[in-house]
């Protein structure tokens, strides 16, 4: 194991913006500190920081093309279109395609979801999870939801058929190419969009769609717009956010805090199942440590291990002994990763002392490696020895 030790860079800040901080703000001197040493050294911008509120999130429209999304949606829900929901099989894909699919549901949509199967169809809007989500005819609207921003093939495919696409997601674009869609994601246009909203996880563009939806249906009167209260969603989105571990900066902190407090009296008997299951359900406040140790990993081992359209189920399900029961189930599948995970780090470790403890890199294969938590097992290495581990 390497003994070189952590280089420490001490972020430097101005003392005087510490005082500053001190006496608007009337901060102790190690609050003021570490939100200079973080940037947040003007005091306008330190108090957001501190004093958040729901009132600080943006209008969802200004997020490039959301108003085509909504439209779009709209009049799919109107004319009683088949729509189709894609996702990604961790945290941020599940969690976006049970908030889209249930906020659609409840607005009358005709919608259904197809979530791929890792080992089958591998990862993202690949061909193989497309083609099975038309086995029951072609839809009129696919919507990708943490995917399909590279998947310009598939998309090629699906407007083939006559059906028209929307990618909700957050990753970068890798590939040169045009596809005929609308994509909502900060992080392919830059600049200014990409710093203010290039930080959401895939859920929280979800949850900024949902919110377009919800005002253009308040303008047109809908009862049940008045009755849909998009606080409540925060569950999902609190739990995305940790998972993808993005920072807790801007409207996230908003998402999260909120989210928090959404998940201490949950109102989706899936999150409730999930939260009684993982002995969150008590009075002590939740913090984003309790989701990323004690409930992300449960909705992320069916995607590793099984199906990941078992959480999807636990969240859209009416029936509270039906959401218990798979949340028993994401369980015990996740003690079972855990071992399968031990076990590889164990053998994949051993390998690397005996044979490549003075290579400055390491490559490592099995045929009887779990392919599910093979990436895992990765990072735990990089860490143990200090160096790149594929």
């Amino acid at each position: 194991m390497s003994t070189e030790k952590l280089r420490w860079k001490p972020i430097k800040y101005d003392e005087k913006d510490v005082e500053q901080l001190k006496r608007l703000l009337r901060l102790p001197t190690i609050a003021a500190r570490l939100l200079a040493a973080r940037g947040l050294a003007e005091p306008q911008q330190a108090h957001l920081f501190l004093d958040v509120r729901l009132s600080q999130l943006s209008d969802p429209f200004e997020i490039t093309h959301v108003q085509e999304a909504v439209d779009r949606i709209e009049r799919a829900i109107e004319q009683h279109e088949k729509i189709v929901i894609f996702g990604d099989y961790d945290v941020d894909g599940i969690t976006s395609v049970a908030l889209m699919v249930s906020a659609l549901r409840y607005f009358g949509g005709d919608v259904y979801y197809c979530i791929p199967r890792r080992f089958e169809e591998g990862y993202g809007l690949s061909q193989m999870v497309v083609e099975r989500a038309y086995e029951t005819g072609t839809p009129s609207l696919a919507i990708a939801l943490d995917c399909g921003t590279n998947s310009l093939e598939q998309i090629a495919w699906m407007r083939n058929k006559g059906t028209d696409i929307i990618v909700v997601d957050h990753h970068r674009i890798t590939r040169e190419g045009t596809a005929e869609h609308i994509l909502v994601n900060p992080n392919a246009y830059g600049g200014i969009e990409q710093k203010k909203f290039g930080i959401f996880c895939t859920a929280g563009l979800v949850f900024k769609c949902v919110h377009g939806l919800l005002k253009m249906r308040r303008k047109k009167n809908d009862q049940k717009a008045e009755e849909f209260v998009m606080r409540k969603q925060l569950d999902l989105v609190a739990m995305a956010t940790i998972a993808d571990v993005m920072p807790l900066l801007g409207e996230n902190r908003v998402l999260v805090k909120y989210g928090l407090k959404e998940l201490q009296n949950p109102w989706r008997l899936g999150t409730k199942a999930i939260m009684t299951q993982a002995e969150l359900d008590g009075d002590k406040p939740l913090v984003a440590v309790d989701l990323s140790f004690r409930v992300c990993p449960r909705i992320n081992a069916s995607g590793r291990i099984a199906d990941a359209s078992a959480p999807v189920e636990m969240f859209l399900t009416d029936d509270y002994a039906k959401a218990s029961s798979i949340a028993t189930s994401l369980a015990k599948m996740n003690v079972e990763r855990q071992r399968i995970e031990s076990e590889i780090t164990e053998e994949a470790s051993h390998i690397v002392e005996t044979q490549y403890a003075d290579r400055n890199s390491v490559v490592l294969f099995s045929d009887h490696w779990h392919t599910g938590v093979i990436g895992i097992v990765a990072g735990k290495l990089m860490q143990r020895y200090r160096k790149p581990c594929v």
